[in-house]
């Protein structure tokens, strides 16, 4: 039994790793994987990559943590803050704006120092 699901994992498919491969179908699974790997993206087209969250991405909840995740790790903007629907998220993600220190990732993310 332990050979059977060792050989099932090790067969399994690896998550995306960038926009493109996220499945072509709509729904839970592609928005999953957009939130996952479309942070890197902002990296390259920040305004594509903000234009493919506010086009690919229904569920509010997925897209306000997708707009802090990209605030606090990419782009430190209020202008992405301003997206966000929730009010919590929303307040929290100003008090990322306002302390610096609560970024991760900020830094090197995209390649570059910033």
């Amino acid at each position: 039994m332990t050979w059977l699901l060792s050989v099932w994992f090790a067969c399994a498919p690896a998550p995306a790793s960038t926009w493109r491969a996220c499945p072509p179908d709509t729904g839970p699974s592609r928005e999953a994987c957009l939130a996952r790997t479309l942070p890197d993206r902002f990296c390259e087209d920040p305004a594509d990559a903000a234009a493919m969250v506010d086009r690919e991405i229904r569920d509010h909840a997925t897209r306000d943590l997708l707009w802090l995740t990209v605030v606090n790790e990419v782009a430190p903007r209020a202008e992405w803050c301003a997206r966000i629907r929730d009010p919590g998220v929303a307040a929290h993600c100003q008090d990322v704006l306002a302390r610096p220190h609560l970024r991760r990732g900020t830094m090197t993310r995209c390649g570059a120092a910033r």
